[in-house]
């Protein structure tokens, strides 16, 4: 891609985070206008690193990339949580009504099952 394409495609995915050229400039301790003068001239290789640079570091403050994460993990992780809530509600209920707290689980897990499948 043409430098000055390449170039004017960065500035508008960093305008899409909010950052405009005054900003840039600001950032690198350019001059004011430094970009657009740049861009008149074809663009140079120091801005073009300087904007890949930039954007790579806003879309990781902004969570952009991609991150591996293992489902089956996370999963797990949430029926544990779930197990451990239907558990407790089941305890308290149990307390206040005279219940048995092993049946109010199974309910309980009836119930989050029924719902899971309707």
């Amino acid at each position: 891609m043409e430098l000055k394409k390449e170039i004017e495609k960065l500035l508008i995915d960093l305008k899409n985070y909010n950052w405009g050229r005054k900003e840039i400039e600001e950032e690198f301790g350019y001059n004011n206008n430094y970009i657009s003068q740049a861009l008149s001239r074809g663009g140079n290789d120091k801005l073009l690193t300087n904007l890949k640079k930039l954007k790579n570091r806003v879309e990781k403050e902004e969570g952009k990339d991609m991150v591996e994460y293992d489902m089956g993990a996370a999963i797990k992780k949430i029926e544990a949580m779930q197990e451990v809530t239907l558990s407790v509600l089941a305890e308290f209920l149990a307390k206040s009504t005279g219940q048995s707290a092993t049946v109010l689980t199974k309910q309980f897990e009836e119930l989050v099952n029924k719902r899971l499948n309707s």
